[in-house]
C-alpha cells in the first residue's frame, strides 16, 4: 500500500513574481511558492493550491506527491483568492500560475496536474478543472462549494472539461462551507444526460474537514493514506505514471489546531 510522509515542516517561501501573457512582469499576482522536485531532477508537474491556512500544513503533500516522480509547485492560496474577487480574474490568475509553472526547467509535461485543499480546492475544482488546454486532472480535497448552489449551472457555465475527482468527508462541519450534500448534488448532476461532465466524488463517511493533515484535531491516518492512493490513481491515469517510491505515514501529530 502506498503510504505518505505527511510530517509537519517549515516552509520557506519563495517570493515570486509572474509575468502576464504580454511578458510584462507583474506585481498583482505575487504567491509564495513552495517548490519540491523529485529525485530524479526532473518529471511532470503537479501544481498545489494550499488550504485557508496557508502552505505549511500541505508541505507534507508537496513532499509526497515529489517522491512520486511530480515536479510539485505548491501555492499559498491566501495571497491570491479571498472569494471577493471577479471570476474572470481568478481564472486569468490560475491560468497564469499554472503557465509559469510549465516554464520551469524540471518539468517534462506539456500540460499540469491540479491539486487543491479547500479554499485551494475550490481554486481546482472551480478554475482549473475548465482549462483541458493547461491541465490533464484535477483533484479537490474538501473544496469550497458555496458557489455550487445550482450544480448543474456551476457544472456547465463553463463547462468542467478536465477530469476531476472530489474526495470529502460526510461530516464535515467547518463553517458550512463544504457539507456533502452538495458534493453529492455535483456528482448526480455531472451523470445527467444534458450535463455530461467528468467529475466523481469519492466520500469518507464520518470525516471532518482537512482528514489528511497530521497536525489538525481531524486527522484519520487510515484516510489521508487512502485518499493520497485514489489521488496518484486519479492523476497516472491521465498523466502518466512517474516512478514510484513507497514511504510511511507518521503518528498522528499533537499539534494545536
Amino acid at each position: 500500500m502506498l503510504r505518505t510522509v505527511l510530517q509537519m515542516v517549515s516552509v520557506t517561501t519563495i517570493l515570486v513574481v509572474y509575468s502576464t501573457a504580454s511578458g510584462q512582469s507583474s506585481q498583482s499576482i505575487p504567491a509564495a511558492a513552495y517548490e519540491e522536485n523529485p529525485s530524479s531532477g526532473s518529471g511532470p508537474l503537479a501544481v498545489l493550491f494550499s488550504g485557508g491556512g496557508g502552505p505549511d500544513p500541505f508541505v507534507g503533500e508537496a513532499k509526497a506527491f515529489a517522491k512520486e516522480g511530480y515536479v510539485v509547485v505548491l501555492f499559498d492560496s491566501t495571497r491570491f483568492y479571498s472569494y471577493r474577487e471577479p471570476p474572470a480574474q481568478t481564472e486569468a490568475t490560475v491560468r497564469d500560475l499554472i503557465q509559469q509553472s510549465l516554464k520551469k526547467v524540471e518539468v517534462t509535461s506539456t500540460k499540469a496536474t491540479v491539486i487543491g485543499y479547500s479554499r485551494g480546492g475550490t481554486m481546482a475544482l472551480t478554475f482549473a478543472s475548465r482549462m483541458a488546454d493547461l491541465v490533464t486532472s484535477v483533484v479537490a480535497y474538501y473544496p469550497v462549494t458555496m458557489n455550487a448552489r445550482d450544480p448543474n449551472a456551476f457544472l456547465i457555465h463553463p463547462r468542467i472539461n478536465v477530469p476531476t475527482l472530489i474526495l470529502a468527508g460526510t461530516m464535515d462541519s467547518y463553517k458550512d462551507c463544504c457539507p456533502i450534500s452538495r458534493v453529492r448534488a455535483l456528482v448526480a448532476a455531472a451523470i445527467l444526460p444534458e450535463i455530461g461532465v467528468p467529475l466523481e466524488a469519492h466520500e469518507y463517511p464520518d470525516a471532518d474537514h482537512v482528514f489528511n493533515i497530521p497536525s489538525l484535531r481531524t486527522y484519520r491516518s487510515d484516510y489521508a493514506v487512502d485518499a493520497f492512493t485514489r489521488s496518484l490513481a486519479h492523476i497516472r491515469k491521465f498523466s502518466g505514471n512517474p516512478t514510484a517510491i513507497n514511504r510511511e505515514v507518521p503518528a498522528k501529530s499533537t499539534a494545536p489546531k
